[in-house]
Parts: C-alpha cells; structure tokens; sequence
C-alpha cells in the first residue's frame, strides 16, 4: 500500500509539474508575403522526411525528387506548410540512444525545400529533438538560411511557443504548434522548457494562454497538433483536444503524427483537419503489404479574410508501392480512402475528380477555378 500510495503522488506531482509553466513566450515573428490573388490559400502537407530508407534514391535522384508527381498541388499557394518531421544536421550524437527510431537530414533536405515552394513547416513533433540542442539550434539555422519560416519548438519553451504571424497582403495568419503530451517523455526531458530545446508540449492551460495571445496579433489562428497513435484511427483524446482548441478560440485545427489521413469534422462552423498523413516520408512504413496508404494535400481558401473552403486532395504515400515518390490517385480510388473518414464526422463534401471540397460558412464563388 506505502509504494502504491507513493508512486501514485509521485505521478500526480509530475503531472502537475510538466503541465504548467512559467514561460512567457517571445512575441510571434510577423513576416509579410506577397498576395497573389483575391483568394488567400494555405496549403498543409503532412511529415515531411528526407532521409532513411530514402536516401539512397535521394542522393540518385536529388532532394527534389520525391516533390515531382505532386508539386503541382503546392503551386500558385499564397502559404505553403508542412511538418518537419526531424532535425536538419549533421551532429551524430542522439538525444535519446534507446529511442527506437531517430532522425536527421542534411542542409540540401532544407534547400528543396524552399526550391519546390515551402513557405514554412511546423518543428512541433516527436523526432525533432533526436539530436539534442544542437539538432535543434542547427535546423534553424539551415532553415533561416533558405528563408523557410517555422514555428512549434525552439531552443527554449519561449521560443517553442511564440507563433508565428503571416502577413498576407494585409490578412494576418497565426500559426502555432504542439506535441501532444506524454508523461515519460516530459519526465526525459522531451520537450522544450525554460533553458531545454524541443517542441512546444500540448496542455490546455498553454493552449488556452497561447491562442488569447496571438489573437491580438491574427485575423485568424490555425493551430497544429503532432498527436494521436500511428496508423490508428482519431482517438477520444483527438476528438475531445480538438474541439477544445475550437471552443478556446482556433479557427483552424491542422492536425499530423498517425502517418494516414484521418477525417474532416466541421464543429461548431470550424474545420478540424485530424490529420493530413504523410508526405514525403522517407521510412518504409508499416501499411499493410500490397496495400495503399493515403495523405492529404489540404487547401484552406479564405475570401475576404473568412475560411469559405477546405479542399482535401488524398495522395499515394506507401513507399513500398510509390517508391518514395507520392503521387495523386484516380478519382475513384480517391473517394473510397477519403469519403468514410468524412461520413464518421457527417462531414459533406462536393468532389470535383479526386478532390473533396467542403464548403465553411456562407458559400462564396464557386470552387472550379482554384483547384489545380
């Protein structure tokens, strides 16, 4: 009873302790980018790794390759996103030696990058900090040097969870970034903290802090979640974190991690991407052989500073079968990976050949001339 009745506060006290903080975040980044129409589009993609069972086609091929079949779904963006999932270094040193898997990229990863449109990419995940502060102090240096922005971890809890503000031709875009929270991984030293580099840890106190503060500075706030369980369905964590996010004052929930698309749900008139999947995932993977995996391209359309659409494209991303080379599938095979993750949240949407276009709001004009 003594040992059962001491871990028990043991763990109670450090749940306490990993879920508030002190920190008082910098002030967000505000970059301006140039409009390039009447429409503003974001488009989030998913884990993005350069790196592992791909680098020997990468070196083959070079950097850019593994973009060629999709890129055209990144052009004429006025922001482009995506989640980096690990450090870009070339330290050798792991944070965590019995971690089962851990990641790097080299710099030319950073400068494909910036070549094939990324604007900016979320460092919130789990494979971020696979190679200690000096992982994390050298990816934002390679990715300032290409002029690719980031948020969502840093080199210290301030820094993880400052925002980022885009400035779009006048309208101005928050976006902030977190790891869903682990306890064993908080008490590893996992995430960011006062003088500790990492991702910004997902509580709902700093969620709630986080969103009050950046509203000041947004027009609108798309928050990013790295969570869930890989290659399992949306959990009751997801559901319950999700519409939490809403309710606190997101208007965009971009969520990534399970590497497979999950569902669409609209609450209360505000999208809830659960996850977009994988990108340009550079690891076998663990889909079932001889079967598909999907990610999503997502486009949220805004008309005069309102979200009017979320625009859902399902891509080929098992490596077994596209070979590292993601690619988008014909009309029919897209619909039947795409449309039950949307009936589990009756979500409705209008498909246009291999794309779902989900209306948000009043409708605005109509969707043809923007899809690629």
């Amino acid at each position: 009873m003594g040992a059962t009745w001491f871990l028990t506060v043991v763990l109670s006290l450090a749940t306490t302790l990993v879920a508030c903080s002190s920190a008082r975040p910098d002030p967000p980044q505000v970059v301006k980018l140039e409009a390039h129409g009447p429409r503003t589009t974001v488009v989030s993609v998913g884990d993005i790794l350069l790196a592992d069972a791909a680098h020997r086609a990468l070196e083959q091929h070079g950097y850019r390759w593994p973009f060629e079949r999709v890129a055209p779904l990144l052009a004429e963006a006025d922001v482009v996103l995506g989640n980096l999932e690990g450090p870009v270094t070339t330290h050798r040193e792991r944070a965590f030696p019995g971690k089962k898997w851990s990641y790097r990229m080299p710099a030319k990863a950073a400068r494909a990058l910036a070549t094939v449109g990324f604007d900016v990419v979320c460092l919130a995940n789990n494979h971020i900090l696979d190679y200690g502060s000096r992982g994390v102090a050298d990816t934002i240096v390679a990715l300032d040097e290409v002029g690719i922005r980031w948020f969502g971890a840093g080199r210290n809890e301030r820094e993880a969870r400052r925002g980022l503000v885009l400035d779009v031709g006048g309208f101005r875009i928050g976006l902030l970034g977190y790891y869903q929270r682990h306890l064993d991984l908080a008490l590893r030293g996992g995430y960011a903290g006062e003088d500790h580099p990492g991702p910004a840890m997902l509580t709902e106190d700093v969620l709630e802090a986080d969103l009050k503060r950046l509203r000041t500075h947004a027009d609108v706030l798309i928050v990013n979640f790295h969570w869930g369980a890989n290659y399992r369905p949306v959990s009751k964590y997801q559901r319950r974190m999700g519409h939490r996010a809403i309710d606190l004052g997101a208007d965009i929930v971009n969520g990534h991690h399970p590497h497979i698309a999950q569902g669409i749900e609209i609450y209360r008139g505000k999208p809830i991407v659960y996850s977009v999947g994988n990108f340009t995932f550079g690891t076998p993977g663990r889909f079932p052989r001889g079967k598909q995996g999907y990610g999503l391209v997502v486009r949220y359309i805004f008309e005069k500073n309102a979200l009017r659409f979320v625009v859902a494209t399902p891509i080929a991303v098992n490596n077994a079968l596209v070979k590292f080379q993601p690619h988008r599938v014909p009309a029919a095979e897209a619909r039947s990976a795409l449309e039950p993750e949307l009936a589990e949240f009756q979500t409705s949407a209008r498909w246009l050949g291999d794309t779902a276009v989900i209306t948000v709001g009043t409708p605005g004009t109509p969707p043809l001339p923007f899809l690629p």
